[in-house]
């Protein structure tokens, strides 16, 4: 029979007790390495500029919009190079002042009026405040405030206005309306009507997996590459919220998606979209009523419109849009900016839109924002 000595015994735990802090020193030099090797490879990744992080985020009360307190290197293809930037309410624009000291014009828009391919200065929100500002009549007495994100509709719009009104005071709001703007309300069903004249607003249920990605795509360059090269993911771009809301009326669109809008013949789903659009803007104008807040309306001169690519299909009617909001404006007594007829007037003019993608150049910008400072000085 053979028994341990009492050095030996008492041997063993602290055998065991060696062996666990060599265990705990080895894991935590490992995740040191790894936190180290991380933090190097986002610094080289973010110096490289290939994957940039995310511009937006999710939101619960209008599921997507700009980030907050959003500082990054930007350019465009004019050659143009400034910082991207956001305030802390995730809007183009400077601070709002606590104090309202000055009259306020709140425009409410979508990817034009964010116009993030430019500095503040150069989009038509920021040359309508340098118009006022340089001139005697109005100049000091205006501050013009930018609520808008790309791909926003009336909705969004509507239910920001309903948040901020009561902090901001408007004295003017002025809707920039565009085309798509009809089609997105209604296929995305972030809003419905209720059949009784009024709308029901069904909030996102975002899983945890989703708050995590989008987290992790505002954030990290490091999870942008994992995200193209690994997960094969989307978090944090217009793909992902497009496989969470339909944009499109589906099976009888083509390739262009406003197309339907157009159609002399239209399949009833693009008169529901009218219908509900309606629904909507009246819901909008009394809530600028309540808020003593001028509402006026204007609609961007699309592309698609300007350069008459919808004159030689003779099942659309080019103008059915545009009298749609003509009517709309009339119908509620409010003042319309048409700009359709100044657009397609120009000549010898440089382009309107970028070269490669649907939206404001410079100039179109420096147009809309002339524009509107003649149509607001007629409704001050």
């Amino acid at each position: 029979m053979t028994s341990s000595t009492p050095s030996e015994s008492s041997g063993k735990p602290k055998n065991k007790r060696v062996f666990f802090f060599y265990f705990i020193l080895i894991a935590f030099f490992l995740l040191m390495l790894l936190i180290i090797g991380a933090l190097v490879t986002e610094i080289g990744l973010r110096w490289s500029g290939k994957y940039a992080i995310s511009g937006f985020t999710l939101d619960r009360e209008v599921i997507w919009r700009l980030k907050p307190h959003m500082c990054e290197d930007n350019s465009n293809e004019e050659g143009s190079h400034f910082e991207l930037t956001t305030n802390s309410k995730g809007f183009r624009g400077k601070e709002w002042e606590s104090k309202k000291t000055k009259k306020r014009i709140m425009l409410l828009g979508d990817s034009y009026t964010a116009a993030l391919d430019f500095p503040d200065d150069q989009t038509f929100a920021g040359i309508l405040q340098a118009k006022l500002d340089s001139d005697a009549a109005t100049k000091g007495q205006y501050e013009v405030i930018n609520i808008s994100a790309p791909a926003w509709s009336i909705d969004q719009q509507m239910l920001m206005f309903e948040k901020y009104a009561a902090e901001l005071r408007p004295d003017y709001t002025i809707l920039m309306a565009a085309p798509n703007d009809v089609r997105e309300l209604f296929c995305k069903k972030f809003i419905t009507s209720n059949g009784a004249g009024g709308i029901v607003v069904h909030p996102p249920d975002f899983i945890l997996k989703k708050r995590v990605g989008w987290y992790l795509s505002e954030r990290s360059s490091l999870f942008q590459y994992l995200q193209e090269k690994k997960f094969h993911s989307n978090y944090g771009t217009f793909y992902d919220i497009f496989e969470m809301y339909t944009m499109n009326f589906g099976v009888h669109d083509s390739t262009d998606w406003d197309r339907p809008l157009y159609l002399k013949n239209p399949m009833p789903e693009v008169d529901e979209a009218f219908s509900l659009y309606h629904t909507v803007f009246k819901r909008l104008k009394e809530d600028c009523t309540r808020q003593n807040s001028k509402l006026l309306v204007t609609m961007i001169p699309v592309q698609d419109y300007v350069e008459g690519h919808y004159v030689p299909d003779t099942l659309l009617d080019q103008n059915k849009v545009l009298n749609y909001f003509t009517g709309l404006c009339a119908e509620s007594q409010l003042p319309f900016l048409n700009m359709y007829g100044a657009a397609t007037s120009l000549q010898h003019a440089p382009s309107l839109y970028k070269k490669h993608d649907l939206h404001y150049s410079s100039f179109g910008n420096l147009f809309t924002g002339t524009q509107l400072y003649a149509f607001f000085k007629s409704n001050m």
